[in-house]
């Protein structure tokens, strides 16, 4: 494995924030950590940044061990949440900034590597323009290639994109996949957004209180989650409990049927959610959420009685 994670623990006071965290990551995966604020995901990143000793542990990145190294001694990036652009200086600056104190770079050199990282991220045309005057979008994307100008052997983005619109975030994760695949470089990606987890990783690492709650690939979590906190924290879930334990039913896995159904109930709700809709079905025992497609042919009204089978 390229980057190794083991037992990692971080405690902040009497409080254990990370408890015996072991990760493994392939070269040129992207793996995000999702999970809720304070599941520890932040800090785990810092350690491996360098920001944050562990109390205990190692990480270990492309056979040598980089536990105690200072973060300019570590290969190794981060684009922060709040970007930590310099407001007094211009956008190429800012990338070229990145290379300031590195030795063999001369001013010639840097500027020349600049004006390519900011071709990456398509802002070849601003880079005379001064940092604060330019979009929170076109401004991640200068923290972005002030990272990359550093060719770390890994990238580590803290929730870069919490500050942004939902649509410039749909367009920027895009970019930041696009470059990944293009680089091939290896990056870890905190996030509390399911969507962008889902839609980004290679692997997926949900964390709760601290610890490590699954890991797999978008797929694995989202269809086979081992738990329920991963069940409902990864998309939503009906939990049905059995004589042998809990099932977990998403919800565009029941249909409607005329007879045979698994489940039948009373439509109590209903939420149009565009592309499709969300029925709420009480069944005396439970409520289950099922959602269907809006096609001119499924339409149910409340208090209709519906039998649903699972798919």
């Amino acid at each position: 494995m390229y980057l190794i994670l083991e037992k990692l623990t971080q405690r902040f006071g009497d409080k254990i924030v990370v408890e015996s965290v072991t990760i493994d990551v392939q070269q040129g995966q992207l793996v995000t950590l999702l999970g809720p604020s304070g599941c520890g995901k932040t800090t785990l990143l810092k350690m491996i940044g360098g920001f944050l000793k562990p109390v205990a542990g190692r990480i270990v990145l492309d056979g040598v061990d980089i536990t105690n190294l200072p973060p300019e001694q570590r290969s190794v990036a981060t684009v922060f949440q709040n970007y930590a652009l310099f407001p007094h200086m211009t956008v190429l600056e800012n990338v070229m900034y990145g290379l300031r104190y590195k030795p063999g770079y001369s001013k010639k050199i840097t500027k020349e590597l600049a004006k390519k990282m900011l071709e990456l991220v398509h802002l070849q045309d601003l880079y005379a323009q001064n940092v604060t005057r330019i979009s929170g979008g076109q401004q991640q994307r200068v923290a972005l290639a002030r990272a990359l100008i550093l060719s770390p052997k890994v990238l580590l983005l803290d929730e870069p994109l919490s500050n942004l619109d939902a649509k410039l975030r749909i367009k920027i994760r895009q970019e930041i996949k696009d470059i990944q695949n293009k680089l091939g470089m290896t990056m870890l990606f905190v996030t509390h957004d399911q969507e962008e987890a889902l839609s980004l990783s290679d692997r997926i690492v949900v964390m709760n209180r601290g610890k490590v709650e699954q890991i797999g690939t978008p797929q694995d979590i989202y269809s086979n989650p081992q738990n329920e906190f991963v069940a409902n924290f990864v998309g939503r879930a009906n939990l049905i409990q059995t004589t042998t334990g809990t099932t977990f039913i998403r919800p565009e896995n029941l249909i409607p049927v005329e007879t045979g159904g698994d489940y039948q109930g009373v439509i109590v709700q209903k939420q149009y959610m565009g592309s499709y809709t969300i029925y709420y079905i009480d069944t005396k025992k439970m409520i289950l959420q099922m959602d269907v497609q809006n096609l001119e042919d499924n339409d149910w009204n409340l208090g209709q009685v519906l039998q649903l089978k699972v798919e």
